[in-house]
């Protein structure tokens, strides 16, 4: 039975420029950058916020409140994917058509399903799970954070492995290996943030974020 499609796709839009600007005393970042078409959202610090299109060239994003005083590390401007790279930012959205999850998408969705999963709290798999929300209050002072980290990727990309050994799925529904990019410590969210790579059978390959 086919997963019901719940993956959005983004891609990352170049920046050109970054300044910091007050508008009406609210702090706000003025963003340069060549491609404006169809941006979907902006995200300082991995929060999305208020943002509105200027020019051609130029929108406005307000800094979340939640960010303001801190150093400000990342700023991510989305826009409507032409189709999955290694640069495709995936997140969970739910579709409104109730379409079925096929190829890379399918792969991607089963195994952060997988991952997230807690070891024994499946009924009917209780073997199933990488246990990666058992991080949850783990803080980056913790010792072996990112070894604890990839030993949940590398259970999880052998467990969907070793299902889809016999499932008779095509290549693009194949996993061929994940892979850790890094992992950060939100004080401010108490959350672990962790990026990894995906690589199907076919070779089509995507980033992805996950937070506990």
């Amino acid at each position: 039975m086919e997963d019901y499609q719940l993956l959005a796709y983004s891609d990352v839009a170049g920046i050109n420029s970054l300044d910091m600007i007050e508008v009406s005393g609210v702090p706000t970042l003025k963003i340069g950058t060549d491609n404006f078409n169809d941006i979907q959202s902006v995200r300082v610090n991995g929060i999305s916020t208020e943002f509105i299109v200027v020019s051609q060239g130029d929108l406005l994003a307000e800094v979340p409140p939640s960010v303001r005083g801190v150093l400000i590390t990342r700023v991510d401007v989305l826009r409507e994917s032409a189709g999955i790279a290694d640069t495709t930012i995936i997140r969970f959205e739910a579709q409104s058509s109730g379409s079925r999850a096929k190829g890379h998408s399918r792969v991607v969705q089963q195994f952060l399903k997988v991952l997230l999963t807690r070891r024994g709290s499946d009924i009917f798999r209780p073997d199933m799970g990488g246990s990666l929300s058992n991080l949850i209050g783990t803080s980056a002072n913790t010792p072996g954070l990112r070894a604890s980290v990839g030993l949940a990727i590398r259970q999880t990309e052998d467990q969907v492995v070793k299902e889809q050994a016999a499932s008779g799925r095509t290549s693009s529904e194949m996993l061929q290996s994940a892979t850790l990019v890094a992992t950060s410590f939100d004080p401010r969210e108490a959350a672990i943030n962790v990026t990894l790579r995906i690589t199907t059978m076919d070779g089509t390959t995507s980033r992805t974020g996950v937070t506990v």
